[in-house]
């Protein structure tokens, strides 16, 4: 314990463990002057789970993550989540043209927009994400991105896409409001792809059933590492509210 304390250096409400050395990374929580903080990507201690972060909180985290993108980002790891996501879609022969529109929720600097445009042939593929930062990053790569105001309607017209996706978004704390505007924008039939960790902490299930989704159902099969998984979830053909 003492020699992750004389590792880590505050930025902001956060604690980095600099060392960024896969072979001593700390302790799931520690204690900083009377505080318990929790360990996020190996190298990170926030001030409570992720999925208890404040909105304000989880943008300060991700742009960290940005900051830090060469030391803390698996892009293995995320080729992988991608991975199982669009080869379900191709062996289920669900139909993708040059018609189909989807949505990246929470695309960060555009990694996953980038690693969905190479697996998938999607000729309409926006990002949007909360942190300036990001959205930024991701224009810079020429790719479509939006930035979403908080608690404010997403900048797009009722039964816009034929899929979203949520990369490495959901064990943050994701408002009704937001699952609600999932909901809106997607294409009745349109599927919600996305990935969690285990399923005991999986606090948005709730939200995705009282917003209206159905066929909950995880597509995972063995190939990401153990308490994790990836699911989709279906808006019905007609719409049941």
């Amino acid at each position: 314990m003492v020699d992750i304390i004389n590792r880590i250096i505050k930025r902001g409400k956060v604690y980095v463990d600099e060392s960024f050395n896969k072979e001593t990374v700390g302790p799931l929580t520690v204690f900083i002057e009377g505080r318990k903080y929790y360990r996020f990507m190996d190298f990170f201690y926030i001030t409570s789970p992720p999925h208890f972060l404040t909105t304000e909180d989880v943008v300060e985290v991700c742009n960290l993550r940005l900051d830090y993108f060469e030391k803390v980002v698996n892009l293995e790891f995320n080729r992988n989540v991608v991975l199982v996501m669009t080869n379900y879609l191709k062996e289920n022969a669900i139909n993708i043209n040059n018609y189909t529109s989807a949505l990246d929720f929470g695309c960060g600097s555009g990694v996953s927009t980038t690693l969905l445009k190479q697996n998938i042939g999607i000729s309409s593929l926006i990002g949007v994400d909360i942190s300036e930062k990001a959205v930024q990053l991701a224009k810079n790569l020429k790719l479509e991105v939006e930035l979403l105001t908080i608690d404010k309607h997403f900048p797009f017209k009722n039964d816009s896409f034929d899929f979203i996706f949520a990369i490495f978004v959901m064990h943050f704390n994701i408002s009704f409001f937001s699952f609600n505007e999932i909901y809106r924008v997607l294409k009745p039939g349109g599927l919600f792809l996305y990935n969690y960790y285990n399923v005991e902490s999986f606090n948005n299930q709730k939200f995705l059933h009282e917003t209206g989704f159905i066929q909950q159902r995880i597509i995972s099969n063995g190939e990401l590492p153990r308490n994790h998984y990836v699911a989709l979830c279906e808006k019905p053909k007609v719409d049941l509210f």
